[in-house]
């Protein structure tokens, strides 16, 4: 009988938090991010992404830090909070190894894979362009 309430009481408890993270979701998110800043992994992963910057692009955090200051967020989106654990990017041309600026990580990967050109780019601009007028029409359907 016991263990039939308890387990009632640990489903009521569990949709209670479930309903306040959804009504509370920017303040969770917030919190979480917080926490995790502060964990000892996050700090792990910070202290590893630096040696790897260091080996690899001869830049470190701090480097990374006021560049993005300097650009104002993502060299491309603007954007000031970068995605996933591991922070911003540092671009740099697969060729020459020579850094370009930094990134978040959805411009760096929209770069990548469209070959890091500016004539795969300049496809896509133009792929894009060419179906606008499909958005404008689905849009006045609407």
């Amino acid at each position: 009988m016991t263990d039939s309430k308890s387990r009632r009481t640990s489903e009521r408890s569990l949709q209670t938090t479930r309903a306040w993270r959804q009504r509370n979701a920017e303040a969770y998110r917030a919190y979480q991010r917080d926490y995790y800043a502060k964990s000892d992994k996050a700090r792990r992963v910070r202290e590893a992404v630096n040696r790897h910057r260091i080996a690899k692009y001869g830049v470190d955090n701090t480097w990374v830090d006021v560049k993005v200051a300097e650009q104002g967020g993502c060299a491309i989106c603007k954007t000031k909070r970068p995605r996933g654990k591991t922070g911003w990017n540092v671009d740099h041309d697969h060729k020459t190894g020579k850094v370009r600026g930094v990134l978040c990580s959805k411009c760096n990967s929209g770069i990548g894979l469209l070959g890091d050109s500016v004539e795969g780019l300049r496809l896509a601009v133009r792929y894009l362009e060419m179906h606008a007028h499909l958005q404008k029409q689905f849009k006045a359907l609407l």
